[in-house]
């Protein structure tokens, strides 16, 4: 399972640094690069709630990497052998919302 949660951080930083159009320090960069394609497919689709729609993109795009990864998950996962899901974990309640990819 990918899994992300509200109030993300790492989303939160990519966010920040996408609008100031600027790096972060160390190794936050790396984080908020990674997770950049989500934060700007956030601002084009829902630019009124940016954070959420990163947060659950993220997952989804990180389900299909994983799913695509390597040929030995690829296969497993043609095979019906494995699955490979995402979600998204609500820090307030505890409960974690499942996530189509």
């Amino acid at each position: 399972m990918v899994l992300g949660h509200n109030n993300c951080g790492a989303v939160g930083a990519a966010i920040k640094a996408m609008e100031k159009h600027e790096d972060l320090p160390g190794h936050i960069q790396i984080l908020a690069s990674a997770i950049s394609p989500a934060v700007k497919e956030a601002f084009e689709k829902d630019p009124k709630s940016v954070a959420e729609y990163a947060t659950r993109q993220n997952v989804r795009n990180n389900v299909i990497k994983l799913r695509e990864g390597t040929s030995l998950i690829s296969q497993r996962v043609a095979d019906n052998q494995l699955k490979v899901v995402g979600g998204l974990y609500n820090l307030k309640t505890g409960r974690v919302e499942l996530i189509d990819a």
